[in-house]
């Protein structure tokens, strides 16, 4: 419920000051191929600031005020993806999944898109499903950051890779974890 009203904000402000715009111009829709690069960038963009924020907030003084409530929940369903404190949702929710469009200055379009991707990406992270179009670690590599905490931390685990903190469980991940996860 934070998100739309953060965004308008944030857009609003940054053209208030000069600083940046989200394009929304209605005439003229970008092309496929520009969403796509505009889509991609963001990706990077939110691994990046996500990957930090997250790993900042498994600091004992932040995961213990602030990040522990996301953790209540070892074995995630999908809301529990935004089951955060506010400064968290903000810090590690909205800021990364903004920053993109932002810097980009996507237009309205890309960014809607880019927001339902990213959010339904969120979503299957915690489902517990593995669907069988998921060509990732998914949902594995997420379930196994609330089972073991220090690992993980990452969207897409390119950056946990680089810093040693990619572990996936030692179980097949085809096999359902302990709690009901199976393929839809």
């Amino acid at each position: 419920m934070l998100a739309i009203p953060f965004i308008t904000l944030l857009s609003a402000c940054s053209k208030l000051f000069g600083i940046l715009d989200l394009n929304m111009k209605p005439a003229k829709l970008p092309s496929w191929i520009e969403i796509a690069v505009h889509i991609a960038v963001c990706a990077v963009v939110e691994e990046i600031l996500f990957y930090y924020s997250h790993r900042l907030m498994h600091v004992p003084f932040f995961y213990k005020r602030i990040h522990k409530i996301h953790h209540e929940w070892q074995a995630p369903v999908a809301l529990v993806a935004t089951y955060t404190h506010p400064v968290e949702f903000l810090l590690s929710n909205l800021v990364p999944l903004a920053c993109g469009p932002l810097l980009l200055r996507s237009h309205i379009t890309t960014t809607w898109i880019w927001f339902v991707i990213a959010t339904i990406g969120t979503e299957i992270h915690h489902s517990g499903y593995r669907f069988p179009w998921n060509l990732d670690h998914q949902p594995n590599f997420h379930d196994y950051h609330h089972e073991a905490f220090n690992f993980n931390f990452g969207l897409l685990g390119w950056l946990d890779k680089l810093h040693g903190t990619y572990k996936l469980p030692t179980r097949h991940l085809d096999q359902p974890t302990d709690r009901k996860q199976r393929q839809i």
